[in-house]
């Protein structure tokens, strides 16, 4: 009954409900494939980007997710130390190393992506159609004015 009023009450009601969301769904997923898979958040994190996007820098990831550069950096050596991915010198930069999935990389990829549809599944069962159409415009213009205001890669 507390939480109720909370999440309609508080100043920052908006906010506080991401957060609740993102805490109640994300977190025990995370905990949940570092048991399964053996992989801490910046991990999963890279592997996720390069099986959307393979042949980017940790740079770009940090970019991409706003996680700290350096995190990532470490995540990647993890990574590559696994077989997970494969890291090569940038041609046009040499102070740069192009990340890359691995086969072994690509299939727990996939497997990790299977485990989180099926929570993201499950966070928006209470939405119909004309709820999920309404929440992905929404959510599309809140993310391009972060991007906007932030430089991101994904503006």
């Amino acid at each position: 009954m507390k939480l109720k009023s909370m999440l309609d009450e508080i100043s920052t009601k908006y906010l506080f409900r991401f957060a609740y969301l993102m805490n109640n769904y994300r977190d025990p997923w995370l905990r949940q494939v570092e048991k399964e898979f053996g992989l801490t958040r910046p991990e999963v994190t890279i592997l996720f980007c390069l099986g959307q996007i393979d042949g980017i820098t940790a740079k770009d990831v940090a970019d991409i997710t706003r996680q700290p550069k350096n995190t990532l950096s470490r995540g990647s050596l993890v990574l590559e130390n696994k077989k997970l991915i494969a890291r090569e010198n940038d041609q046009r930069d040499r102070r740069r190393s192009i990340l890359n999935i691995t086969e072994k990389g690509r299939q727990i990829c996939d497997r990790v992506v299977e485990s989180y549809q099926q929570i993201e599944h499950n966070m928006i069962s209470p939405l119909n159609r004309k709820d999920l159409q309404d929440l992905d415009r929404i959510l599309k213009k809140m993310c391009k004015r972060v991007a906007d205001q932030n430089g991101s890669p994904l503006s």
